[in-house]
């Protein structure tokens, strides 16, 4: 799995009858890779009150394997948690990752404060979308943290383009999107919400993204009028525009997944869950003042 999918992956202690041997036994099934090898340690006191606020630990089984785990395995880097937050250890850790070869061209997502030319950039985008895609598009948005006064935000404007038909927008916006210095992703599905039990294809869309123009960066999502995934990136906006006590708790959330994701896939991944339960919040607020996208 790690050779066809994951550049990055933790495991839990090197542990068993001999740390040294089971490293060994890592180092080969793993020979060919860049392995970044980390040794989190604390001192054997705190791992026990550590382990004190653990019901699923059983007592004593920290302090017993706080240095035997160690043994003879040989470490790149040790991390001593003892006096420091998650946070920072895992700065440390960053800090001494290399990406290489063909995904090296990911970048590290990096949450701006807020700029209040985004919606103005916003704006100008949607008067030129509004024209070179009409008559298809019933409706062009700016949605996401950008179009949230005072949220900060990755430097990318997201739109949203609502349309009846997503095979017939796709084949008809394909060119003059072209022309606007955009290009098309295969991605086609959102995240579909925990707890919804729904077909994916209510969730279907389709993307096109610009990146590096003049003009800035931009995420364009065309999305099916009156779809469930139409709804929520609507919703999601309206809700922390009317509830701006709202915002700095998620834009803190933000800037801190920034600081420890190396690129905006697993950010994305680990963002969609506290997306959910934003939703989960704002439902409630929009039956009971009635609201509609």
């Amino acid at each position: 799995m790690q050779r066809e999918y994951t550049r990055i992956f933790f495991t839990g202690a090197v542990c068993g009858l001999s740390p040294r041997g089971e490293q060994a036994r890592l180092r080969q099934g793993l020979a060919g890779l860049s392995v970044l090898w980390v040794g989190v340690r604390c001192e054997p006191a705190v791992a026990a009150s550590r382990e004190a606020l653990r019901p699923d630990r059983v007592p004593g089984m920290a302090l017993s394997q706080a240095e035997p785990v160690h043994d003879g395995v040989a470490y790149d880097l040790e991390v001593d948690t003892t006096a420091a937050s998650a946070s920072a250890c895992a700065q440390v850790i960053r800090s001494h990752v290399v990406i290489s070869g063909p995904q090296s061209s990911r970048q590290s997502p990096v949450v701006a404060t807020y700029d209040p030319e985004w919606p103005v950039r916003a704006a100008t985008l949607i008067a030129e979308l509004e024209e070179v895609l009409s008559p298809l598009a019933q409706r062009v948005e700016h949605i996401g943290s950008t179009a949230v006064p005072g949220m900060a935000a990755k430097e990318v404007i997201d739109v949203q383009v609502s349309v009846d038909d997503l095979v017939a927008a796709a084949a008809f916006f394909d060119a003059p999107l072209r022309g606007l210095g955009f290009t098309r992703s295969p991605y086609e599905q959102d995240h579909v919400p925990a707890g919804r039990v729904e077909d994916p294809e209510l969730w279907a869309k389709r993307f096109w993204s610009r990146r590096g123009h003049p003009g800035g960066d931009v995420n364009l999502h065309v999305r099916r009028v009156g779809s469930a995934n139409e709804r929520l990136a609507l919703l999601f906006r309206d809700w922390f525009r009317v509830h701006p006590d709202a915002v700095p708790a998620y834009a803190a959330f933000k800037r801190s997944l920034a600081e420890v994701t190396l690129d905006i896939g697993p950010y994305t991944e680990v963002k969609d869950p506290v997306v959910d339960l934003v939703s989960s919040v704002a439902e409630p607020w929009a039956a009971s003042v009635g609201w509609r996208p």
